[in-house]
C-alpha cells in the first residue's frame, strides 16, 4: 500500500502544480483581454471561454492533493468537543460522504464526455455554442482525468482510514482524514516561510559568488 500511496501522492502533487498553472494562465488571459479592450477597444475572442475551461480543469486536477492534505474546509466548532472515538467515526463518515459526492460527479462527467465524442454513426464531436466552436470532448477529457485521479485517491485513502479505524488507531485516522488543527496550520505556514527564506538566502549567496567571480 505504501508504494501505491507514494505513486498517488506523486500524481496528486503534479496535478495541483498543473492545476495552479492553468488557473494562473486563465487569469492572465482574462486580464490581457480586459487591458486590450481598455487600450485598443478590441477583444481577444474566446478569452472568457478558454479561461473557464482552464479553471474547471485546474480545479479538478487539484482535488486529489486537496484530499491528501486535508485542505477542504470543515466547520469543526462542535467536533473539537466530542470524544476522540466519535471524532474518528465522524472523520471517516465525512470522508465517505465527500468522496462519494465527487465519485458521482466523476461518473456523470464520464457520461457527458462520452456523449461529447459523438455516437458511432459518425455524427461528430459536440461543439461549444460559441464563436470558437471548441470541441467539448477536449476540455471535458482533461476535466475527467482530474476527477478520476481524485476517485483513485479517495479509494486509497478510504482503505487506509477504515483499516486504521478497525485497529482503533485514532491518531492514524486523524492523520489520514481528520480536521487539521491550528497547530498543523501554523506549522505548515512556518515551514513554507522557512523554505522561502532559505531560497532567498541561497539566491543571494549565488549572486554574491557570481559578482565575486566577475570581479576576479
Amino acid at each position: 500500500m505504501g508504494a501505491i500511496m507514494s505513486g498517488i501522492r506523486w500524481l496528486a502533487r503534479g496535478g495541483i502544480y498543473c492545476g495552479g498553472l492553468m488557473i494562473i494562465v486563465g487569469a492572465l488571459l482574462v486580464t490581457f483581454d480586459v487591458v486590450i479592450r481598455a487600450v485598443a477597444g478590441k477583444s481577444m475572442k474566446g478569452a472568457d471561454e478558454l479561461s473557464g475551461y482552464l479553471f474547471g480543469v485546474g480545479v479538478a486536477w487539484s482535488l486529489a492533493s486537496n484530499l491528501l492534505s486535508r485542505s477542504n474546509v470543515r466547520v469543526d466548532f462542535a467536533y473539537a468537543m466530542l470524544p476522540k472515538p466519535l471524532q474518528a467515526v465522524l472523520d471517516v463518515l465525512g470522508l465517505l460522504l465527500f468522496g462519494s459526492f465527487f465519485t458521482l460527479v466523476a461518473y456523470h462527467a464520464y457520461i457527458l464526455t462520452e456523449g461529447s465524442y459523438g455516437s458511432l454513426d459518425g455524427s461528430g464531436w459536440s461543439q461549444a455554442v460559441s464563436p470558437m466552436k471548441t470541441p467539448l470532448a477536449i476540455p471535458q477529457t482533461f476535466w475527467l482525468v482530474g476527477l478520476c485521479l481524485f476517485v483513485v485517491t479517495f479509494v486509497a485513502v478510504t482503505v487506509q482510514a477504515l483499516a486504521a479505524l478497525a485497529r482503533r488507531d485514532l491518531e492514524a485516522v486523524n492523520r489520514i482524514c481528520g480536521a487539521r488543527t491550528i497547530e498543523e496550520e501554523v506549522a505548515e505556514s512556518v515551514g513554507f516561510a522557512e523554505h522561502e527564506l532559505t531560497e532567498e538566502r541561497h539566491m543571494a549567496e549565488q549572486e554574491r559568488l557570481a559578482q565575486a567571480h566577475r570581479k576576479g
